[in-house]
């Protein structure tokens, strides 16, 4: 828990930015395949299935054949399997 509290500390960013009709954060860090399987535990095909199923945040490309994702998508993602666990909890007792 200490960890993700330091992982969303260093991504978190209050100023945004528009561009081309879109709210982006003024700081955006990219992250590599490798680091978001470390973060969430899931394995190469389980993101794939579930980016395709629109149930996990979108990889972005960054070259012809790389790609990346943005740090505070995934983080916020990761809350939000925290959250629903809490709710689920709560709503056991």
């Amino acid at each position: 828990m200490e960890e993700l509290t330091a992982l969303i500390k260093t991504s978190a960013t209050k100023t945004t930015t528009s561009i081309a009709n879109s709210t982006v954060p003024s700081t955006v860090e990219f992250i590599k395949e490798a680091e978001v399987t470390f973060l969430t535990h899931k394995c190469r095909s389980a993101i794939y299935l579930e980016e395709k199923a629109g149930t996990f945040p979108r990889a972005v490309r960054i070259g012809k054949r790389g790609k990346a994702y943005v740090k505070s998508e995934i983080i916020q993602w990761m809350e939000a399997r925290m959250a629903e666990r809490n709710t689920h909890i709560a709503g056991a007792k």
